[in-house]
């Protein structure tokens, strides 16, 4: 329950970092209840929390620690809703929503950097090739 509370309240943050904070916060819970340390296992609350943080984050990537590379937002929250039904937690409608967001969100935001990338480009501050890449 504390857990959950801690998770609800990165999802309400506003702060840039909330989103990865609650993802981290949920993998410690997972490996403390994997390493039979408590027998608390995340439930499908916790999980949406952290999915609504990633939905709210203004960030476009967040670092993944099994591969030390940085996923989309949209890619994280794909991973969190396999990991829950891996886990045998069945994501209800919210989490389904958050993670719709993030796509969303994720296309936005992908969309308003090449727009000021093709404006800069035009104003002669960048160079780019003929696939928008400098």
């Amino acid at each position: 329950e504390d857990y959950r509370l801690v998770l609800e309240c990165w999802s309400k943050s506003r702060i840039k970092n909330a989103a990865a904070r609650s993802l981290s916060i949920l993998q410690k819970m997972e490996h403390l209840y994997t390493s039979r340390i408590t027998n608390q296992r995340p439930t499908v609350e916790c999980y949406k929390q952290v999915l609504v943080a990633i939905s709210k984050s203004k960030m476009t990537e967040i670092k993944n620690n099994t591969t030390d590379a940085n996923d989309s937002m949209g890619q994280c929250a794909v991973k969190l809703l396999d990991e829950m039904e891996e886990r045998q937690i069945q994501p209800d409608s919210d989490c389904y929503s958050a993670a719709i967001k993030t796509w969303c969100n994720s296309a936005i935001s992908k969309h308003r950097h090449n727009k000021d990338r093709r404006k800069r480009s035009k104003r002669g501050e960048i160079k780019m090739n003929e696939n928008n890449d400098p």
